[in-house]
């Protein structure tokens, strides 16, 4: 049994051939997976890399302050405060004022998209009180909506198809061959009877670009973070790590495929060819206009021409 299982692969082709989804490595596990463009990237959201998120951000200062400050009071002591948390609050509650003024649907509950748009939704109580009650408010659907379309969360995105994800890690390395990339595959019957770590669906209607991609969400309980008094758990793989070695669900909780970035625009071309593409991840003009784009960066990496 080992936690994590690293495969180095040399090809672009066999890094393909083992992705496809009739490959027998993914049979009898419920598996998702995540591309990244650098091997070395952790699995760790963007909420929790911005420096907890909460500086990039033009908060108010009073609320700022004063939300710090009752985090520092309630989790004195702690060697992790969950500022990530309050920090994406802040941001779900920011995204929906601005759909709500946009005249765009906010896919959330009644209760959190009301209470939001009242001057309440500035009050420093009732900001606590909305952070640490999701469920009765219900802005999960609302934090996935907004990490969907690029604000930082702590979720982190997940595909059902190891060929989305294998996209996504490529296209990064299209004009810089320097690092490796990965894929990174996760045995979701290693988080069982486990409070640390959530698995987030949403339904398809009104997320196009999730639908295509196949796309969901996993995301570490800050609770449960701070209870373990280990900072260290925020990161997925150290999170499920924790649940693992004490009771191991399953022989392999996560597999680690690796590429040179030299391949990567071989590998592109050949997910490509499988119709795999922006213009099928992202649906409309943009996302073909993106297909252009990428072929050429390809193209230009392998030094000659190719058919479509």
């Amino acid at each position: 049994m080992v936690m994590i299982e690293t495969v180095s692969l040399d090809s672009a082709a066999s890094f393909v051939d083992l992705l496809m989804p009739n490959n027998p490595a993914w049979e009898g596990a419920p598996w998702i997976f995540r591309g990244h463009g650098d091997s070395r990237y952790d699995l760790l959201p963007s909420m929790e890399r911005w420096d907890h998120g909460m500086e990039r951000f033009a908060w108010e200062p009073y609320l700022l302050s004063s939300v710090r400050a009752r985090l520092e009071q309630v989790y004195e002591g702690k060697s992790y405060i969950p500022f990530a948390e309050a920090a994406e609050t802040h941001t779900t509650i920011d995204f929906t004022q601005r759909l709500v003024r946009a005249g765009l649907q906010a896919w959330g509950s009644e209760r959190f998209v009301r209470d939001v748009m009242v001057p309440a939704g500035h009050d420093t109580e009732a900001f606590y009180r909305m952070q640490s009650n999701e469920s009765a408010y219900g802005r999960l659907p609302l934090v996935a909506m907004a990490q969907h379309y690029g604000l930082p969360t702590r979720l982190l995105d997940w595909s059902r198809n190891a060929l989305v994800a294998a996209y996504f890690a490529v296209n990064e390395r299209l004009s810089d061959a320097g690092s490796e990339v990965c894929v990174w595959a996760f045995n979701t019957d290693a988080i069982i009877n486990f409070a640390g770590v959530d698995l987030v669906s949403l339904p398809a209607f009104g997320y196009n670009n999730m639908l295509s991609q196949e796309g969901l969400f996993t995301r570490v309980n800050s609770q449960w973070v701070v209870s373990t008094d280990n900072s260290d758990n925020q990161h997925l793989d150290k999170a499920v790590a924790a649940h693992w070695n004490a009771k191991p669900t399953v022989s392999t909780a996560f597999r680690k495929l690796l590429l040179p970035g030299s391949q990567a625009a071989k590998c592109w071309l050949l997910l490509h060819q499988l119709r795999v593409s922006a213009y099928r991840l992202f649906p409309g003009h943009s996302g073909v206009v993106q297909t252009q784009k990428e072929r050429l960066a390809a193209i230009a990496a392998l030094g000659h021409g190719v058919p479509d």
